[in-house]
């Protein structure tokens, strides 16, 4: 079914490609609790990703406390 997504992942020791590929087939259909996501799986080296990756929108918790202590606010 997935032959030509397959045929584009190259060097790839991961043992269960396909399984893979429908979990993200199914996120892009239904996204999570009918509501639209993004996500990305990466096969290959994952620090060589992480190297070459950035966020592209700020964090919008950073900078924030972890806790709330007002019981108002809960």
């Amino acid at each position: 079914m997935f032959e030509s997504i397959r045929a584009l992942v190259r060097h790839c020791n991961c043992k269960c490609p396909e399984p893979t590929i429908e979990l993200a087939v199914e996120i892009a259909r239904e996204g999570r609790e009918g509501r639209l996501i993004g996500t990305l799986l990466t096969f290959g080296d994952a620090d060589a990703v992480i190297a070459r990756s950035r966020s592209l929108i700020l964090d919008p918790l950073m900078g924030h406390i972890n806790y709330c202590v007002s019981k108002r606010r809960r």
